[in-house]
């Protein structure tokens, strides 16, 4: 058992050191399912950066699936991650689905096809990060069954829209793209614009509009923040640092190639400040 929390909290440590700083604002009884959460999305994300066969991607998803949906429980004593989360879900009551919806969101990464719409890319981002941010929120208020439908809807959306300008020099390099097809249309931008060695300006002005759309959705996650019980906001800390990122992609001078990265000096005194105030700091 306290090896499968180390295991857990190393690898959030090393992957997504934002995520790991913020749970230990956390109270020290919920820590290690949180950070056991945070191992499954991350295990479950480098699918799709792993593999070159969607099918083998496939395969490793429904691996977590039946696992999680206790299909195959009995295999999940060999992996730290997978015996750790499911003490955590017997712990806290989590029902399967919404460990479900995250995979699907995971399998859609593994599609060639971009999203059509930005609805599209809502839903995605919903089941995602979105549900993500729901079930540490249950955790951390350890009681009874809180609705945050529409603050993780927006939440979520603020996370994927980060993330994905973000990531644009690697999905480029793979030839892919997240970007909703809608808006890239609405910017005059095709596809093939997006996977060019030189994007062109309107590649640009493409992810300031997506950015536009994720400090909105950022916006509305802080006027909901009243709706959520107070023990459970440290689960919404990781949102602290996207304001700024995505304040740098809406500049002039943004070069999606080479996306600002915040330090992480700066990174650390920006969650500081939301454990103190997290309504300012979104």
């Amino acid at each position: 058992m306290i090896e499968d929390d180390a295991y857990c909290a190393a690898l959030v440590r090393e992957a997504d050191r934002d995520r790991y700083l913020a749970a230990l604002f956390a109270p020290q009884r919920h820590r290690s399912a949180l950070l056991a959460l945070h191992a499954f999305d991350l295990e479950t994300a480098q699918v799709a950066t792993r593999v070159r066969d969607p099918l083998a991607g496939e395969i490793r998803l429904q691996w977590w699936h039946d696992v999680i949906g206790g299909v195959s429980a009995d295999q999940a004593g060999g992996h730290p991650v997978a015996a750790r989360l499911l003490r955590a879900i017997v712990q806290y009551r989590l029902r399967p689905e919404p460990f479900f919806a995250m995979i699907e969101a995971r399998r859609r990464e593994l599609d060639e096809a971009p999203f059509r719409t930005l609805g599209a890319f809502a839903a995605y981002a919903r089941d995602g990060d979105g549900t993500l941010l729901e079930l540490a929120t249950r955790i951390l208020s350890d009681g009874p069954y809180v609705e945050v439908d529409g603050l993780a809807a927006n939440a979520g959306f603020a996370v994927s829209a980060t993330r994905i300008i973000g990531n644009y020099p690697h999905q480029r390099a793979r030839g892919k793209t997240f970007v909703p097809l809608d808006l890239l249309a609405r910017n005059g931008v095709r596809i093939s614009d997006m996977l060019a060695d030189d994007p062109l300006h309107d590649v640009r002005a493409a992810l300031k509009t997506l950015a536009r759309e994720g400090l909105a959705a950022l916006g509305r996650t802080r006027t909901l923040l009243p709706t959520l019980p107070a023990e459970a906001w440290p689960a919404l800390l990781p949102l602290a640092p996207l304001r700024p990122a995505l304040s740098a992609a809406m500049q002039e001078t943004y070069d999606p190639l080479q996306p600002a990265r915040i330090p992480m000096w700066r990174r650390q005194w920006i969650l500081w400040r939301a454990s103190r105030n997290l309504a300012r700091a979104l």
